[in-house]
């Protein structure tokens, strides 16, 4: 005698639930671990150029500094104003670097390398206010040394640090996150240091 067999040819109403329940879960853990990976993304290539316009820019400071023979600095808008002559004996200044907030670093009133270097305040992942870019401290001091007898070699050296502030208004729970990247430079002012 033969015995037949029911089989289902389709899933229970339990087995479907069961499906659904462990899809669900698996698409939320993926979510939300993607969510994460791409806002560190963002934060990283947002750095990314800070870092890169603050090395550059810190680059074409030395370069400016290193060709001139003689230097003058004061502050300007809380921000350090640097004034570059190229011949010692001239009354008006060739280059003058100096800072705004919202504009960064401006060599005679113009982003640096013919204003190809502007704050990068716009680009990806900084648009609706998520990420704001912005100049906090520009200082040049005289660089120190209690040895009376390095005076005019210390005098040549002068000391540049660039701090810019990432604020960040991302998954941060209504409040905004500030981040200062500092950039430091030291520069021996040679053809000033000969020319003394």
């Amino acid at each position: 005698m033969k015995r037949r067999m029911n089989w289902s040819s389709g899933l229970t109403l339990m087995e479907l639930s069961a499906v659904l329940i462990v899809v669900g879960i698996i698409a939320f853990g993926l979510t939300v671990g993607f969510r994460g990976v791409m806002h560190h993304y963002a934060q990283d290539k947002v750095k990314q150029d800070i870092r890169h316009y603050g090395n550059t820019l810190m680059r074409e400071i030395t370069i400016q500094m290193n060709q001139a023979e003689k230097i003058e600095r004061d502050t300007f808008n809380g921000y350090a104003r640097i004034k570059i002559y190229q011949d010692k004996y001239s009354s008006i200044p060739d280059v003058t670097i100096t800072g705004t907030m919202d504009e960064g670093i401006l060599f005679d009133g113009v982003p640096a390398l013919e204003g190809n270097l502007a704050l990068p305040i716009n680009g990806p992942f900084r648009d609706k206010g998520r990420r704001e870019i912005t100049l906090e401290e520009f200082t040049v001091t005289k660089s120190s040394d209690p040895r009376p007898s390095l005076g005019k070699f210390n005098s040549a050296y002068l000391n540049i640090e660039l701090v810019l502030e990432l604020t960040t208004n991302t998954f941060t729970d209504g409040h905004s996150v500030d981040e200062e990247i500092v950039f430091n430079r030291t520069v021996f002012l040679s053809r000033a240091y000969l020319l003394s």
